[in-house]
This record gives structure tokens, C-alpha cells and sequence, in this order.
């Protein structure tokens, strides 16, 4: 496993750490997105994991799930 980027950002009202990964196995390889934060109770995360091929769709959904949350 070898992570690609980290970088901070904000989901709803909760400020988190995103960061992707490639993952080699002996079939192939995965790419990883995971997002996670901390609230005042709780650790929240959000994890997308697909093959390189139909990444680039499933992170552009990915994006949308995560703009679309929201915190109580």
C-alpha cells in the first residue's frame, strides 16, 4: 500500500484529513480514497475503494456523498 496524497478538508462542519492510496495485490491493483475527522464524540470516516479503471467515476460520486453530509 502507497500512499498518493493527504490533504485537509473541510466536510459539512467537521474539518478532516483525506488521503489516497494505491493498493497492489496479486490480481491487480486498487486505488483508495479516505476521509475521516473528529467531532466532539465520535470519529467519523468515509472510504471509496476501486479498481484504477473505474475510479476517476466512482471518486467524482465520491465527491458528491461527501459534499451532501451533514453533521448535528
Amino acid at each position: 500500500m502507497k500512499q498518493t496524497a493527504s490533504r485537509t478538508l473541510k466536510v459539512g462542519a467537521l474539518s478532516g484529513v483525506e488521503r489516497s492510496y494505491t493498493l497492489t495485490h496479486p490480481k491487480g491493483q486498487l486505488k483508495m480514497r479516505v476521509w475521516y475527522g473528529v467531532g466532539a464524540k465520535n470519529l467519523y470516516s468515509f472510504q471509496l475503494t476501486d479498481t484504477p479503471a473505474r475510479f476517476a467515476a466512482a471518486s467524482g460520486t465520491f465527491d458528491k456523498v461527501l459534499a451532501s453530509v451533514k453533521f448535528k
